[in-house]
């Protein structure tokens, strides 16, 4: 499914990964502790799991389990996406957000020389998740931080006839409502409740419209995504 966008997502996906670095059993726990059984079973399960890893590092200050984090993430399938004349399109080279994790562990760790030797380590590193294979490319990933009460819309094309999904990942306490229209008509509507929303249906039509708002309380960074 083709994205064309407003500022602002990100899209995920697949693969098996391994976690070299030690995290803190606080953060670690906490992570196991909240994700549903056989929760990294799917593509973006892993994804989800990497990004909310991310954010519970933050809350801890663990910078070791920011770098499992970035890890996950760049194993995970996914290709990382820049926003290019109102649509999505692949970032060749270094990932950012797995650079910029890295990065973020290595300030958090008040530039320890042996967190900074695995960060520049996991940032030479190529993705090891399956990115493409003879049955397409694997999805697209963006990331951005809305504010509270920010609305992101786009433009999205699905292919008539397939089964199509959108999902957004808020972190911390956000509330997000993503809605999905073809033309005139709703095709999926989720208010505000929770920081995972998720839309699937079958398209009748290519063109879409997705808009996701921030509810608060707080601005939060939100991945978007879709197949």
């Amino acid at each position: 499914m083709k994205l064309t966008a407003a500022p602002a997502l990100f899209l995920l996906s697949a693969c098996a990964v391994a976690v070299p670095f030690e995290t803190s059993r606080t953060t670690t726990e906490a992570v196991s502790e909240s994700a549903p059984e056989g929760a990294a079973s799917s593509p973006a399960d892993r994804a989800e799991l990497a990004f909310r890893l991310a954010s519970l590092a933050r809350e801890d200050g663990d910078a070791d389990a920011l770098l499992t984090a970035a890890r996950l993430m760049l194993n995970s399938g996914t290709r990382a996406a820049s926003l290019e004349g109102g649509g999505l399109a692949p970032v060749g080279g270094a990932d950012p957000l797995v650079r910029a994790w890295a990065n973020e562990a290595v300030l958090i760790a008040d530039a320890d020389p042996a967190v900074a030797e695995r960060a520049e380590a996991l940032m030479a590193l190529a993705p090891r998740g399956i990115v493409a294979t003879g049955l397409g490319n694997g999805p697209l990933r963006y990331v951005q931080r809305l504010d509270m009460g920010e609305t992101l819309s786009l433009g999205l094309q699905a292919e008539p006839g397939r089964d199509s999904s959108v999902a957004a990942i808020g972190d911390g306490d956000a509330r997000l409502a993503l809605s999905v229209r073809a033309g005139a008509a709703s095709v999926c509507t989720l208010a505000a409740r929770t920081t995972h929303r998720v839309c699937s249906w079958r398209a009748a039509q290519a063109e879409h419209d997705v808009s996701l708002r921030n509810a608060g309380p707080l601005s939060s960074e939100v991945m978007l995504l879709s197949n």
